[in-house]
């Protein structure tokens, strides 16, 4: 036999001794710990270790280096559910000299296989482990590792979960009592993602702070919050909770939240956040401070250069509370209720006369807005209404980046420039930018068109298209009530275009049968241009029979008597009617000196009126202007 042979089989027939000799150590020292008190043991000291009461189920012996504690069942204590709900399997590690003298007391390494703990683990470091037996006079020495760890965390809605699970990471220790902690998780149930962390926790100060790096989390459509791409970090240090910049999109929207949460594990917390929200060239940041202990409410909110803060009380828990009284700027009074299981939030605000309600339902990102003014200034109209809008995101617009809301509003009355509207409906799409779209009608008789611009200086570009309507339904024109009569049908478009603050409006209508006072024709064409009070006429005239008639000035709805500058000429250019004759008719006979003064008591005026036929006569009038020069006109006058 060659004699690299026989090297050959010397080697493998000492290998299988040595391999042998081995398995028979093993399978004595496995014997001997076994069969020993070993399970007992077990049992009373991983008690001690998780605090709660634990039965052994199998106990197994690795080769050399560990011993694995599997089947574990944890009962709970008399104080309910413990903080360590469960772990399907613990393997100690120890050194081989620890092992050979069954020296058991300080394994060199713990691994938990699926730990279960619950959120209040957090409330104290010192409530997880009881690592007082694994310290030597060197200090600790036993490091942990763990694997698809679980921790359930608190959520607001009973029948929904929030939970970190396939937690795996390491807790070495360092000087003390102290471990440096690492570790990755995902999260699931109502928010979706990944995170991860680092920290320490010291046992011996009953400390422990904990970064959270939260990555392209997303509430699920369980939850009932749209958002989503949320990214940023969180720490957690003993009760307080601190968040640093979180970013994420609410509906799609860049929102971005920093502040803390102080005295967590209370049932009285304290909030401190900031939200920014940024949709184009719009900004709004909000500073809010919810203190449950105290019950007060302050804050401030900036949105387009104006600033509004506001101070009140709360009463109820952070899931669910409601507002009694808040002030805003000192100015305005408002309530409100915040529902979070239902995803529920209402305020209503008060100033004077004018109440103003918003209701929102987080689920599907509806608000419903309630308005009841009375005499509010808008854009320098006056506007008396109840109204209520609706506003719904538009899907499709909203699935290409677009943020548009679909709006409806109706009222149960609106009262316009003093002018009572009947059956208002509107509708339009709404975003940062303005309304477009616009379609809003009154009944049968009316119907406006057009867009609103936001900005620095809001435009708008409208059109409003009346009639037939009786000029008998209006009751003011202007500012000021009618004090004389006025009878027409109506029909015809206005246009306005310009900055809402002052609008340039351009109108063309015809009147049918109509009746200014004792003013009578069959037919009225009045176009007009101009800036709100004055509006000019322009190609206006009055038809009566045959006859034509110029009608010349402007409408004044700054005036009591909004006709008062309108005169009417005839052909020859000679008036035959002033509008001012009907603020002569509205006055107090008893007030006005003189006979057929149509203008004020301080003017002498004389008139008279030569007959020349049924309906044509010669007028001669003789007075004093107002350059304190007395003049005389004379022309045909027409029997309307």
């Amino acid at each position: 036999m060659p004699i690299l042979m026989r090297k050959l089989i010397a080697t493998v027939l000492l290998a299988s001794l040595l391999v042998f000799s081995f398995f028979q150590f093993y399978n004595f020292l496995k014997k001997r710990i076994v069969t020993s008190d070993l399970k007992a043991a077990a049992e009373k000291r991983i008690s001690a270790f998780l605090k709660v009461p634990v039965h052994v189920d199998r106990i197994s012996v690795g080769i050399l280096r560990h011993i694995s504690v599997s089947g574990l069942q944890i009962n709970p204590t008399k104080k309910g559910t413990p903080i360590f709900v469960g772990v399907k399997k613990i393997i100690v590690r120890y050194d081989l000299l620890s092992f050979l003298k069954r020296n058991f007391r300080i394994p060199t390494e713990i691994f938990l296989d699926a730990p279960h703990l619950n959120w209040q683990a957090f409330q104290s470091p010192g409530s997880i482990f009881e690592i007082g037996f694994l310290k030597s006079d060197r200090g600790i020495l036993t490091r942990f590792e763990f694997e698809e760890g679980e921790v359930q965390l608190p959520w607001f809605r009973p029948n929904e979960k929030l939970n970190l699970t396939a937690i795996s990471g390491k807790a070495i220790p360092k000087k003390g009592d102290a471990f440096d902690i690492r570790f990755k998780s995902h999260v699931s149930g109502a928010v979706l993602g990944l995170v991860s962390g680092f920290g320490e926790i010291d046992n011996r100060k009953k400390h422990y702070r904990l970064e959270m790096i939260l990555d392209d989390l997303a509430f699920s459509s369980v939850s009932q919050i749209p958002i989503s791409h949320l990214n940023g970090s969180v720490q957690l240090e003993d009760d307080t909770v601190r968040i640093r910049k979180v970013r994420f999109l609410f509906r799609g929207i860049p929102c971005e939240l920093s502040g803390e949460i102080q005295n967590i594990f209370s049932e009285s917390p304290i909030f401190l956040f900031t939200l920014r929200i940024r949709e184009g060239k719009v900004s709004i940041r909000s500073d809010v401070r919810l203190n449950f202990k105290e019950e007060t409410l302050s804050g401030v909110i900036q949105f387009a250069d104006r600033e509004f803060r506001f101070l009140g009380s709360i009463s109820g828990t952070s899931t669910h509370f409601t507002i009694p009284h808040l002030s805003i700027n000192g100015l305005y009074d408002a309530s409100g209720e915040f529902d979070l299981k239902q995803g529920i939030y209402r305020i209503d605000v008060e100033h004077e006369n004018q109440r103003f309600g918003v209701e929102f339902f987080l689920k599907n990102f509806d608000w419903q807005l309630v308005f009841k003014l009375d005499h509010f200034k808008l854009f320098n109209f006056d506007l008396v209404t109840y109204a209520t809008a609706h506003l719904k995101p538009n899907e499709e617009a909203w699935q290409k980046g677009l943020h548009i809301f679909d709006m409806d509003i109706k009222t149960d009355y609106l009262i316009f420039q003093h002018q009572p509207l009947r059956d208002f409906r509107g509708s339009g799409h709404l975003s940062v930018n303005g309304i477009d779209r616009i379609a809003a009608q009154w009944g049968n008789v009316s119907k406006l068109e057009g867009k609103v611009s936001f900005g620095a200086d809001p435009q708008g570009d409208l059109v409003l298209r009346a009639g037939p309507v009786s000029l008998s339904e209006f009751k003011s024109f202007g500012s000021h009530p009618l004090s004389f009569s006025l009878n027409g049908t109506l029909e015809g478009k206005l246009e306005a275009a310009g900055s809402l603050n002052q609008l340039d409006f351009t109108g063309a209508f015809n009147i049918e049968n109509g009746r200014a006072g004792d003013l009578k024709y069959d037919r009225a064409v009045i176009n007009f241009l101009g800036q709100l009070p004055y509006l000019v006429l322009h190609d206006s005239k009055i038809i009566k029979g045959k006859n034509s008639f110029v009608l010349k000035g402007g409408l004044n709805f700054a005036s009591p008597n909004f006709l008062e500058s309108i005169q009417v000429d005839s052909s020859e250019r000679v008036v035959i009617w002033k509008g001012m004759e009907l603020t002569s008719q509205s006055k107090d006979p008893s007030s006005i000196k003189g006979d057929n003064n149509f203008f004020s008591a301080a003017r002498s005026k004389i008139e008279a009126e030569y007959q020349f036929g049924e309906r044509t006569s010669l007028n001669v009038t003789a007075e004093e202007g107002q350059t304190k020069k007395e003049y005389l006109t004379a022309g045909p006058k027409v029997k309307f």
